[in-house]
C-alpha cells in the first residue's frame, strides 16, 4: 500500500487495528532491472531495463509491473551509476554461487533520483518473465543462451549481446479494464499501423496479463513519459 495522507493511514488503523505491518520510506525514482547469470566461470551481468511499473490505463496498481524498456536505462544511467548496478548484480552472483546456484536470476533496482544512488528492491532467483524477449531482440549470444551454458557447467566463451532499444507492455487485468473489450483494443493497435507484435491472453485474475504489446523500438523519452510510439500504443486503449 502506498500511504499518501494521515487520512488514509487512519482508515486503514481502524480496520485492522491490531495488524503487525512492515514499513518503508517511499523512494521517488524509475525501477531498473536485469536478467543476469551464474556462470561456471564468471558472473555475467545482462541488459538492463527499465522497469515500467504502475502506468495507468495499463494498470491501476501503482506497484504492478507491465513492462520493460532496454532503451531508456542508457538516458538515465551515466557511467557511474552503470558501474554501481554491475557491483549490485556481480556482488549478488557471487553470493548465489556460494549456495551452488546456476544459471539466471534478476534484479530490481530503483534509482532515487533526489540522491542520484541506486538501492536494491528484490533479487529474483528464477527466470524473470523479460528474459524471453530480451533473447528475441540478442538475436545471438542471448541472455537465454548463456543461462542454458550455466546450467550444463559449460564454460563462457562470449559475452551477451548488448542490447539499446526495444520495449514490451503489458494490459493488466483490473478495474480500469473491466468495461473494455479486447478484440477492440487489438484491433485499434492493428490499426496504427506499426511493427508490433501483439499477444492476448484469455487470464481473467485481478493483475494478470491480458495483451502484450511488443516492439522494437523505445516506448519512453523519461521516466513516466511516453515518446510518440508509447502514446499512440495508449491510446489505442480506450
Amino acid at each position: 500500500m502506498l500511504i499518501s495522507s494521515s487520512e488514509q493511514l487512519a482508515e486503514i488503523q481502524s480496520k485492522f487495528p491490531d495488524r503487525p505491518v512492515r514499513i518503508t520510506q517511499f523512494i521517488e525514482g524509475p525501477m531498473l532491472t536485469s536478467n543476469n547469470i551464474v556462470c561456471a566461470d564468471k558472473i555475467l551481468v545482462g541488459n538492463i531495463s527499465y522497469q515500467i511499473t504502475g502506468t495507468p490505463p495499463f494498470t491501476d496498481n501503482p506497484f504492478t509491473t507491465i513492462g520493460n524498456d532496454w532503451a531508456l536505462p542508457h538516458i538515465l544511467l551515466n557511467e557511474n551509476l552503470k558501474a554501481q548496478y554491475n557491483m549490485i548484480a556481480t556482488d549478488i552472483g557471487n553470493k548465489l554461487r556460494e549456495s551452488r546456484w546456476k544459471g539466471l536470476f534478476g534484479i530490481d533496482v530503483i534509482l532515487d533520483t533526489a540522491e542520484n544512488k541506486l538501492y536494491l528492491i528484490e533479487i529474483n532467483a528464477r527466470q524473470p518473465a523479460s528474459t524471453t524477449y530480451e533473447s528475441i531482440l540478442q538475436e545471438k549470444n542471448t541472455t537465454f543462451d548463456a543461462h542454458l551454458a550455466a546450467l550444463t557447467n559449460s564454460p563462457t566463451t562470449v559475452e551477451l549481446t548488448p542490447i539499446t532499444s526495444g520495449a514490451q507492455i503489458i494490459v493488466r487485468n483490473g478495474e480500469l479494464m473491466r468495461d473494455k473489450n479486447q478484440d477492440a483494443i487489438i484491433q485499434n493497435l492493428h490499426e496504427l499501423n506499426l511493427d508490433l507484435n501483439i499477444i492476448p491472453y484469455t487470464n481473467t485474475n485481478p493483475v494478470s496479463d491480458w495483451i502484450r504489446t511488443q516492439t522494437k523500438e523505445s516506448l519512453f523519452t523519461a521516466h513516466n513519459v511516453f515518446n510518440n510510439l508509447g502514446e499512440k500504443i495508449k491510446s489505442a486503449l480506450v
